[in-house]
């Protein structure tokens, strides 16, 4: 946390910098707080996103050990690049960017130590589909990372797979899955992805002409929306 912090201040430029020329700025768990940083900006901020997301990268290329093990970790955090690309709208460089991250990663799985979350990797590539309306298979991988995620992460793949039913014009699917993700999400501690929630469940009960059980609903999802106070 204090090394990301230090990035945090630093300019995308200077980032970089202290990643190329410091030994401290080189390891996996900075290559995957970078990551996670790309996701929490995509959707207001998708350029800084892009930012942290090639900053990640570079970490993984730049990290100690085996090899293999670079290779491993330099495949997960493409698989965030690609998001991040997405996020930008350039969905041929997204393409690359998962396809490359997924040969590495497969490449790298002898020196894989276990400290990488796999479930993200279906999860984000599900997203992608989903943008390329290749939903059939979107749904497969979105359910591929649901059945690896752990619980801390159900909620944040159950929103992806609702986004992806609503695609498919399946309010009622979509529903589904988002009520089943309610409970399981801290408001306090994950406003961003509570906001998520509760918002596409507000637009869905609407959808279904169930106006009356999303209008208690509004002003919590309004709070949420104001305390986040992002352009979008």
């Amino acid at each position: 946390d204090r090394q990301l912090g230090r990035l945090k201040k630093r300019t995308a430029a200077e980032r970089r910098t202290l990643v190329e020329h410091g030994q401290e700025f080189r390891n996996w768990a900075l290559c995957e707080q970078a990551a996670f940083e790309s996701i929490r900006l995509a959707p207001n901020h998708p350029q800084e996103a892009r930012e942290w997301a090639h900053l990640g990268v570079r970490i993984a290329e730049l990290a100690p050990g085996e090899e293999t093990w670079r290779w491993r970790l330099e495949g997960w955090a493409r698989h965030f690049l690609a998001n991040a690309e997405r996020a930008c709208n350039d969905l041929p460089a997204a393409e690359r960017a998962r396809a490359r991250g997924r040969k590495l990663w497969e490449a790298g799985a002898p020196g894989d130590p276990g400290l990488l979350e796999e479930a993200w990797l279906p999860g984000l590539e599900a997203n992608l589909r989903k943008d390329q309306r290749r939903l059939p298979e979107a749904l497969e991988r979105i359910d591929e990372a649901l059945a690896l995620a752990p619980r801390e992460m159900r909620a944040e793949v159950l929103l992806s797979k609702s986004n992806i039913l609503r695609r498919l014009d399946d309010p009622e699917g979509s529903t589904a899955v988002l009520l089943e993700a309610e409970p399981l999400i801290d408001a306090q501690r994950e406003p961003r992805l509570a906001f998520g929630v509760r918002f596409n469940l507000l637009v869905d009960l609407c959808a279904l002409g169930r106006a009356a059980e999303a209008a208690p609903r509004l002003p919590a999802v309004r709070m949420l929306a104001e305390r986040l106070g992002e352009p979008l």
